[in-house]
C-alpha cells in the first residue's frame, strides 16, 4: 500500500463525498491513536487479552483500508498477546507502531486544510 493506493480506497469507501472522507479519516487517525496506546499499555502490563483485542482492532482498520502488512503484523500481534507470548510481542510492537504512524501520516497528507482532496 502506498499513499495513492490509500485515497484510492479512502475516495471509494466514502463514494467520493469529502465531508464522508474527512470524517473517515479522522475517525480511523483518532482509533488508531488510541488504540496503539491501549495495545502498549496492555503489553506493558502483560494484559494479554487486553493487548489481543487491541491487536485485533488495529487489524480490523487495516483490513477495511487494505494495508496487508500491517494486516498481517496485527494478526501475529493477536496471535503472540493471546499466547502470552512476550517475546513474540516484543518482537512485533516496533513494527506495529511504525506502520500505524506511517497509515495515520498518509491519512493526514490526503486532504488540505479547507478539505479538498490533496492526492
Amino acid at each position: 500500500m502506498d499513499q495513492h493506493a490509500l485515497a484510492r480506497k479512502v475516495d471509494e469507501l466514502a463514494a467520493g463525498d469529502v465531508a464522508v472522507a474527512r470524517e473517515f479519516i479522522r475517525i480511523l487517525t483518532d482509533t488508531n491513536r488510541t488504540t496503539l496506546a491501549t495495545l502498549r499499555e496492555a503489553l506493558h502490563a502483560g494484559a494479554w487479552s487486553e493487548a489481543a483485542s487491541a491487536a485485533h482492532r488495529i487489524n480490523g482498520s487495516a483490513r477495511l483500508i487494505g494495508f496487508r502488512r500491517l494486516v498481517e503484523q496485527t494478526a501475529q500481534m493477536e496471535s503472540a498477546a493471546a499466547a502470552g507470548d512476550a517475546t513474540r510481542a516484543a518482537a512485533l510492537i516496533a513494527s506495529v507502531e511504525a506502520d500505524v504512524e506511517r497509515l495515520d501520516t498518509w491519512l493526514a497528507n490526503l486532504h488540505n486544510a479547507d478539505g479538498s482532496p490533496r492526492v
